[in-house]
């Protein structure tokens, strides 16, 4: 089902084996197909333990749901999709004019962008909070966000030249090990790393 109701046409997408766990869209099968009331089934051809999800064409994509053959009726809601727009540009403010786009969305979504101001859109995103990165010639920037079920997100990118950063992390007691570190620019975070046993 969408917001709007039932939904005729959706995929449904499942892997089934002895235990649940989560599975990738691409390597879920099709396996079963929303009719005009929007009800499917499906008989698992191994194990009884389903991961599932509904995608349709136009309608979005819905949340995974793990369940066991012959379980009570389940319900996929399936969210409008999302829209993202932006630009990337320097730390001195000059638009960035080729780099790739990459969207952690579900499936995972990337771009290739040629624009003279550096701007950028991506329709038909699943909604949910995601990482959007660039990669340039001119340096690398990354941003959490929340993408809107049925509306646009904006965003500006501004990219760090590449270079090396490097440092220790320590409290009173010496080096700390696995503590997460985020370097940020203008206030966004643009890297992350973990320490290693010696705190590097």
């Amino acid at each position: 089902v969408s917001d709007s109701g039932p939904l005729e046409g959706a995929r449904i997408r499942a892997r089934c084996a002895d235990t649940g766990r989560s599975w990738g869209p691409e390597e879920a099968s099709v396996v079963a197909r929303s009719d005009g009331s929007g009800q499917f089934s499906f008989t698992p051809e191994q194990g009884g333990v389903c991961s599932i999800r509904a995608v349709h064409a136009t309608e979005g994509t819905s949340a995974e749901l793990v369940v066991t053959a012959g379980a009570p009726e389940v319900v996929l809601q399936i969210s409008a999709r999302a829209r993202l727009t932006g630009r990337v540009r320097t730390q001195d403010g000059d638009a960035v004019v080729d780099y790739r786009l990459e969207v952690s969305s579900e499936p995972p979504r990337s771009l290739q962008v040629h624009d003279a101001g550096g701007a950028f859109t991506l329709e038909g995103l699943a909604p949910g909070p995601v990482v959007v990165s660039v990669d340039s010639s001119q340096g690398r920037a990354s941003q959490q966000l929340v993408l809107p079920a049925g509306g646009t997100e904006d965003v500006e990118l501004v990219v760090l030249s590449f270079g090396t950063v490097t440092g220790r992390a320590a409290d009173d007691e010496g080096p700390v090990a696995s503590a997460q570190v985020s370097i940020q620019a203008d206030g966004r975070p643009v890297a992350k790393a973990t320490t290693d046993a010696q705190g590097n």
